[in-house]
């Protein structure tokens, strides 16, 4: 349940404007940090009056884990799995907190803001500032993500993902998977990942629903009469190289013929010539 004091803020982190109505942006109890929002990311602080932190699916893993760092530094509750915004819509509704009133305080304003740095001493947390993360721990200590190896994604999303599924609501359950294996990744690359492979396989099922089968070649089979024909296609080879050298020496004599023929025309010629 998302519970803050009469005084408290929610913030957002890694939102889009376009997703959120007015009642929301315009909300005095709410403040967002867009993705679009470079100045206020790049300077990584916290506004005092901020008492819970909730991330969207548009941030990236090393924003988030600063932003998780300064939140343990100053007692600030956040929850660590990325939500979608209509998820994030239903928590802040189902809280009433746009319908509650933010007293004016006079001891913190809405400019106050608490500068966080490496050399900046632990302070002491607040018992009702309590993280709500489900990370894995083993004797009080978090574990370590571990650093994912190339193609581990492809492998953990082909082996766990149900395709067939709806796609938002296997993503979410794909990533928390992940997460609680330990695998170090962020829901848009689980996003990524999970499309691409869905696509991957329905082009496989299509190719091979529209492949032709195969059809195996019977053996050939040498007829009895075999040697018989061959030995006649030899003999009518040989008569029809014959014949050709036949064809060629005669057209040898017939171009000869012709230039005899030409050469005492043209003597003809020259003769009538002279006695004209």
């Amino acid at each position: 349940m998302l519970e803050i004091s009469p005084t408290g803020q929610i913030l957002i982190v890694g939102s889009r404007p376009s997703n959120f109505g007015r009642e929301f942006l315009e909300s005095k109890r709410l403040v967002f940090w867009h993705s679009t929002d470079n100045r206020s990311l790049s300077r990584l602080t916290l506004p005092k009056r901020v008492e819970a932190i909730i991330f969207t699916r548009f941030i990236s893993h090393s924003l988030q884990q600063k932003i998780m760092n300064m939140a343990r530094v100053a007692g600030i509750k956040f929850f660590r799995f990325v939500r979608g915004t209509g998820e994030i819509k239903k928590m802040i509704g189902e809280s009433g907190i746009l319908n509650q009133e933010m007293p004016e305080s006079p001891v913190l304003t809405s400019g106050e803001m608490i500068e966080v740095t490496t050399a900046m001493p632990v302070p002491q947390v607040l018992p009702q500032a309590q993280e709500v993360e489900e990370s894995l721990t083993k004797e009080g200590k978090e574990e370590k993500m571990e650093k994912p190896k190339i193609g581990f994604l492809t492998e953990f999303v082909l082996k766990n993902a149900n395709f067939s599924a709806n796609a938002g609501e296997e993503i979410k359950r794909l990533f928390n998977l992940a997460i609680s294996q330990g695998l170090k990744t962020t829901e848009r690359s689980v996003e990524f990942c999970f499309y691409q492979n869905r696509k991957r396989l329905r082009q496989q099922a299509v190719t091979e629903k529209t492949a032709q089968p195969s059809i195996p070649k019977k053996p050939l089979k040498r007829k009895k009469d075999s040697l018989v024909a061959i030995e006649k296609w030899l003999t009518t080879a040989d008569i029809i190289a014959v014949a050709m050298r036949e064809i060629i020496e005669e057209n040898k004599y017939l171009r000869a013929e012709v230039k005899s023929l030409r050469r005492k025309l043209t003597e003809i010629k020259s003769v009538l010539k002279a006695n004209s």
